[in-house]
């Protein structure tokens, strides 16, 4: 993947592993981005395992374990 080194994709891109990053919104840039792309070789298990972390279920499994951690939190505050 090759995208502009700003907002989401910083979060979902690891520069130089998953993909690589333009810094500047200009033609030079991003032909340079496309040739380096072109002549990198990229592991296609990392690239799978990055995109896994934004996976439905892994995003279902988070927030289940946070909103379980919140109820048990004010459970036991209720106790005390």
């Amino acid at each position: 993947m090759i995208a502009f080194g700003k907002g989401g994709a910083l979060e979902t891109v690891i520069d130089g592993v998953t993909g690589m990053f333009f810094r500047e919104k200009t033609v030079e840039c991003l032909k340079k981005a496309v040739t380096e792309f072109e002549n990198s070789r990229f592991d296609k298990a990392r690239c799978r395992e990055n995109a896994e972390r934004f996976a439905e279920e892994t995003f279902r499994k988070s927030i289940q374990e946070f909103i379980e951690g919140k109820y048990k939190a004010e459970r036991t505050a209720g106790r005390e």
